[in-house]
């Protein structure tokens, strides 16, 4: 009977596991998230989250140095999230002005919606600690550059007629906006109409601001 040979290094059939390490540093991220959901960020402890985590204190400064780190990770777990959810930041083909703002908001607000606590934190955390508000910038400004491009080609194709011809400004400004109503409405949690009241401001402000569209105006003849 012929061998059947196999290519795949000996190496990948022994770990199909994840090792201890990663099991100890994916156990602190889960306790911290879980403990978010039920106090204050500001005042939770490494010790809490440890033992939450079921480690000891040591074991836990052994992935990573402060509770910072651990929420940094979360909140750029979750813009991944948010990433896949959008589908990718660029218009896409035949994609209309509304439909591509509705895209990206769903994404947004669904993600905050389903991570509050995390977010919360996070904007919490990014007047307090260097390193966290650097992370938080980069991930913005990441969203920022791309959707600012989008603006741009658009404006370019006579689609969009911005009240600025400065892109990353006016994407700066429109982000951060969104970004701080999200925060609100997470921390207030309102009633659903109120909610809704908020995301059809925001939509009317981008398409008036970013792109010169009526808000009043439906999906029938807008951006081709």
């Amino acid at each position: 009977m012929p061998m059947i040979e196999n290519d795949e290094p000996a190496s990948s059939s022994r770990r199909q596991h994840p090792s201890k390490g990663e099991l100890q540093k994916r156990a602190i991220l889960d306790a911290f998230g879980d403990l978010l959901t039920k106090g204050n960020f500001l005042e939770l402890s490494v010790a809490d989250i440890a033992t939450a985590a079921g480690i000891n204190r040591s074991n836990f400064y052994f992935y990573f140095e402060s509770k910072y780190e651990v929420l940094g990770d979360l909140v750029a777990e979750v813009w991944d999230i948010w990433i896949e959810r959008t589908g990718g930041v660029p218009r896409r083909a035949h994609e209309s002005i509304e439909d591509y703002h509705d895209r990206l908001t769903n994404a947004s607000y669904s993600t905050w919606v389903d991570h509050d606590a995390i977010m919360i934190a996070g904007m919490q955390a990014v007047s307090i600690d260097a390193d966290i508000r650097r992370r938080w910038s980069a991930l913005l400004e990441s969203f920022v550059r791309e959707y600012a491009h989008q603006l741009e080609m658009d404006t370019l194709a006579g689609v969009a007629k911005p009240c600025s011809s400065d892109y990353v400004g006016l994407a700066t400004v429109l982000n951060d906006m969104s970004i701080n109503a999200y925060y609100q409405d997470r921390l207030v949690k309102p009633q659903a109409s109120e909610t809704q009241r908020m995301l059809d401001n925001l939509r009317s402000v981008a398409f008036s601001a970013a792109w010169g569209i009526d808000p009043r105006r439906r999906n029938d003849d807008c951006g081709a």
